[in-house]
């Protein structure tokens, strides 16, 4: 339900490059900077919205892959 509520409207028709780059993009880069952050510190507190923790390319499932 949050992922329809957060990024329905996104998906559709026009907003696709949005869509990219303000969450697959992003979610990608948060992805990263947490991985680099996990190997300089025994333990790490991040902060991201909701929206980058739902979806196919969330943030979890990248930092899992």
């Amino acid at each position: 339900k949050l992922e329809e509520l957060l990024l329905g409207d996104l998906k559709k028709e026009g907003y696709d490059v949005f869509y990219q780059y303000v969450y697959i993009k992003r979610n990608f880069r948060f992805a990263e900077r947490i991985k680099s952050l996990m190997k300089d510190y025994k333990s790490i507190f991040v902060v991201i919205g909701a929206g980058h923790l739902i979806g196919e390319e969330n943030v979890v499932k990248l930092l899992q892959n």
